[in-house]
């Protein structure tokens, strides 16, 4: 495991702009060697959104023994977690961060193994984590968990990616399949949920409502006797009552 990081930088050195319709793509990897472990970033070559290509693993490898620095021939093992995507739109910078093919698909027999990969449910109105906790505390057995990034509403051009991930194109391999079609290569899925697409926000105020009465107030109770006044007899056996009011 690699610990969290804050303000992690994806490239040092002159920043080199590109033109408006262009995008780069970092590849994110983690390295392990020993008890030293790393996070890198490699980029690829900028080039016309929606044909830009990720840096190879050999990069990204390359990257990651330099940052470990072991004795030649020993044996390292690293992973890449992330393809980070930064478009230029005139001149807004759009960052969008996209998993890695091998945590596209993540198998959980319970909450642990959930909060293992994913870490703890943050509170900031996504749905996944509450869905799988229900799903557990329901008595579910196991769920597959198929991510897909999450999209800058105010980038339009996200929007279709992250359909297209979610759908994934049909026929795709193992590899290369995502969200749904991902899901479709497991033949132990009979369910699908996507609790993100029920509320882009969650209404979090709390509303207060009072409880039924008790059973003790829910009994029959003795009448209030009557207000004084005058009884005057009527004709077969009533009575009228008269309430003097000061």
């Amino acid at each position: 495991m690699v610990a969290a990081h804050q303000d992690f930088v994806l490239s040092e050195g002159p920043i080199v702009p590109f033109a408006s319709g262009r995008s780069i793509i970092y590849g994110l990897a983690a390295g392990e060697w020993l008890d030293q472990r790393v996070l890198v970033a490699v980029a690829g070559v900028a080039a016309i959104s929606d044909r830009e290509q990720s840096p190879q693993d050999a990069a990204l490898a390359a990257a990651v023994n330099a940052a470990l620095a072991p004795p030649a021939g020993a044996r390292i093992h690293w992973t890449r977690l992330a393809n980070i995507t930064v478009r230029r739109v005139g001149d807004a910078i759009f960052i969008t961060s996209r998993p890695a093919p091998k945590l596209s698909i993540t198998r959980c027999d319970d909450l642990r193994d959930f909060q293992l990969i994913f870490g703890t449910t943050p509170d900031d109105g996504t749905l996944l984590g509450p869905a799988v906790r229900a799903f557990f505390a329901n008595g579910g057995r196991r769920c597959w968990v198929a991510t897909v990034r999450r999209p800058s509403l105010e980038d339009a051009s996200e929007l279709p990616r992250v359909r297209q991930d979610m759908v994934g194109l049909e026929g795709s391999s193992e590899l290369e399949a995502t969200g749904l079609e991902r899901l479709l290569l497991i033949p132990e899925v009979t369910v699908v949920d996507a609790p993100d697409l029920y509320a882009r926000r969650v209404d979090r105020t709390i509303t207060t409502y009072p409880l039924p009465p008790s059973e003790r107030e829910a009994c029959f109770h003795p009448c209030p006797l009557p207000p004084k006044g005058t009884v005057t007899p009527l004709p077969a056996g009533q009575f009228l009552l008269e309430i003097g009011i000061r």
